[in-house]
């Protein structure tokens, strides 16, 4: 996983690549304003503009996608995601390949990253993640969720994402 401030990703946004192209187009767009819907941003390319509460960690799901990286930017609000390898998870609703989404039971032990407005975390698909939880108390919040196809021939892991200087890479 990458995260951090998108005004703060000047090596990222440096760099070549559909992931410098989409955080490009998350910094010079005014999401917090978009309405609730997808939009395209190129081929097998999507942007997903969420608007919603945040809810208590233990009421929602852990999800992974095998075949695209997520983006979860945060545009106005505030969540944890909470992340951890799949690896050895328990499958609680059997992957959906029309959707790319498996769920799991949430294991005892995660990581969280606490999203602010401006942060972004990228996800791979072996990693997987239980986004919109609260971190304090219920708060509305503008997301986007970037999917970004895992190129065919590459194995499903974060081999593909990028890896540098900014934000932190776990």
């Amino acid at each position: 996983m990458v995260y951090g401030k998108l005004s703060e990703s000047a090596n990222l946004l440096a760099s070549d690549g559909i992931f410098r192209k989409a955080l490009s187009f998350l910094r010079d767009t005014p999401v917090a304003l978009l309405p609730p819907g997808k939009l395209r941003m190129g081929e097998n390319v999507t942007v997903s503009i969420q608007h919603y509460d945040t809810a208590y960690a233990d009421t929602l799901k852990m999800e992974a996608h095998n075949r695209f990286f997520d983006i979860q930017y945060v545009a106005r609000g505030e969540e944890i995601i909470e992340v951890c390898d799949r690896e050895n998870l328990l499958v609680s609703a059997a992957y959906d390949p029309e959707k790319d989404i498996v769920f799991y039971q949430t294991p005892s032990i995660v990581s969280q990253i606490v999203l602010h407005a401006g942060d972004y975390l990228i996800l791979a698909p072996d990693e997987a993640h239980k986004p919109r939880c609260t971190v304090c108390a219920p708060c509305s919040v503008v997301k986007a969720v970037v999917k970004i196809p895992v190129p065919e021939g590459a194995s499903n892991n974060s081999n593909f994402a990028p890896r540098f200087g900014c934000g932190s890479s776990h």
